[in-house]
């Protein structure tokens, strides 16, 4: 813990601030690098990581926190640097594969644990596969169209959204503006954090109006329309590359099967146009667990 006796009576912000960052002792950069370490893996070498005292989870493997906390300080609290060595690592790049028998909960780190993207990860992922997003770095927030009946729930519907012009407001979604009373329907589904309070950790839910919110909302099916106009060949060719830039692997020839019998049923029983029905395949490639998980 940090030692307040070693504190001076200036008591100044500075004073505080080399305090706190002081490398006589680790626990500034343990919290640091175990956030870190959480936001990789999906839980920290602490698992409550807003709780390093008596009352918390104790950790996992203390020497690796150790080492990790060290090497943030040595590297002058290089954030990146800490990040470039997590991912880079074997255990990043272990497989989600495993038999769970004896330590299910896998905290020793001996298989990747699969996880679902986060909200602002998807809709990252989906402005990249619809090549959309827009990379600038800083600048002001953006506000990307609201549904109407999102709006209407507002006593000023026609001001408290004032949507940014044309593509501007395709960037990631850190950029995204943030207001309490209103959540863009994609984000707060996929459980964004409440804004109104601390968020040491996300918890992955599975609700039915993240289902509805994917096949049904205007903003999936403008996706999967974007996501069908970069494809180009014949259907087979569009189809595998969609399958590929979705999942990161090739598709097999049992599942271009099944997609291509879903097509013939979309045109034959839906009479769903040319035009209509890459849209469609794409709308399902970008609702498969491959394209939302990580393993």
């Amino acid at each position: 813990m940090l030692d307040s006796a070693k504190l001076k009576p200036k008591r100044n912000r500075l004073e505080f601030a080399q305090w706190i960052t002081s490398p006589e002792h680790p626990t500034t950069a343990r919290v640091w690098v175990n956030r870190l370490w959480q936001y990789c893996f999906g839980a920290g070498l602490v698992e409550s990581s807003n709780e390093f005292g008596k009352l918390g989870t104790g950790v996992s493997n203390q020497k690796l926190l150790d080492w990790l906390a060290g090497e943030l300080v040595k590297s002058g609290w290089d954030t990146k640097h800490i990040l470039r060595l997590m991912l880079n690592s074997s255990t990043y790049q272990l497989s989600s594969k495993g038999m769970n028998d004896k330590d299910p909960t896998n905290r020793l780190h001996w298989k990747y644990s699969s996880r679902r993207l986060t909200a602002e990860e998807i809709w990252d992922s989906y402005l990249v596969l619809t090549k959309q997003i827009k990379f600038e770095i800083g600048g002001p927030p953006v506000r990307p169209k609201m549904p109407d009946a999102v709006l209407q729930t507002s006593s000023r519907p026609r001001n408290v959204w004032p949507p940014s012009p044309g593509d501007s407001a395709n960037r990631r979604a850190v950029y995204i503006h943030v207001k309490r009373s209103i959540k863009l329907p994609l984000l707060a589904n996929f459980d964004s954090p409440d804004r109104d309070f601390s968020c040491p950790s996300r918890f992955a839910t599975t609700v039915p109006t993240q289902a509805l919110t994917m096949l049904n909302s205007e903003r999936m099916n403008e996706f999967s329309e974007k996501f069908a106009a970069r494809l180009s060949g014949s259907l087979d060719e569009k189809i595998r590359e969609a399958f590929q830039l979705g999942t990161s692997r090739e598709i097999t020839d049992g599942e271009l099967h099944e997609i291509k019998g879903l097509a013939t049923d979309l045109k034959v029983k839906h009479d769903v146009s040319d035009d209509q029905l890459m849209s469609r395949i794409c709308l399902l490639i970008l609702n498969l667990n491959e394209t939302l998980y990580l393993d």
